[in-house]
């Protein structure tokens, strides 16, 4: 993706060049802008233009952004999922740009309080309450797994919440194999 060249105001070069240790100041630099992606844990990314120093211009230099969907949390002994769950999980698809058609696996999971006959029942519902929102949404849903409390994202007491979750997988469509970043 080529960046626009735009006209750089005075002021801002010599902003720019007061803060250059003097021996980069012998030599050409291009100054151009790109898109960068904040990563935010919080809320969601943003992507604006930022500009970039270097020595020369490099398509290789420009980011690379693997998409990656947010987990959903899920409270003790809930299959439920809030509003703000629900639209988050259909806004990630769309900024991961996931089609319709593309195939997920949804795989729901559980901390390790509790029985696991009961943590494998419920790691089921939750895949299931995730696989329902996203088939009435348009989306399509290969497999809806409960993992009971399996691969635990953290084992530290206080934050065993974590471990209480649903993931969303992309599966390539002609094999069904999960797609590796």
């Amino acid at each position: 993706m080529k960046a626009e060249m735009k006209t750089i105001p005075a002021h801002i070069i010599f902003a720019i060049a007061a803060v250059l240790p003097v021996p980069l100041l012998a030599k050409t630099l291009d100054i151009y802008q790109e898109p960068y992606t904040f990563r935010m844990n919080v809320t969601r990314d943003i992507t604006c233009n930022t500009f970039v120093i270097a020595e020369e211009r490099s398509e290789k230099r420009l980011p690379t952004i693997s998409c990656r969907l947010s987990l959903v949390y899920f409270a003790l002994g809930s299959s439920t999922i809030s509003p703000a769950a629900s639209t988050s999980i259909l806004s990630d698809l769309r900024r991961c740009s996931i089609k319709q058609e593309d195939p997920l696996r949804v795989t729901g999971y559980t901390c390790s309080l509790g029985p696991e006959r009961l943590n494998q029942e419920l790691a089921r519902q939750r895949a299931e309450t995730v696989a329902t929102l996203l088939r009435c949404s348009g989306f399509t849903v290969a497999e809806a797994k409960g993992a009971g409390s399996k691969d635990p994202i953290t084992s530290d007491p206080r934050e065993v919440f974590i471990n209480r979750r649903v993931e969303i997988d992309l599966l390539k469509s002609e094999t069904q194999e999960y797609i590796k970043e």
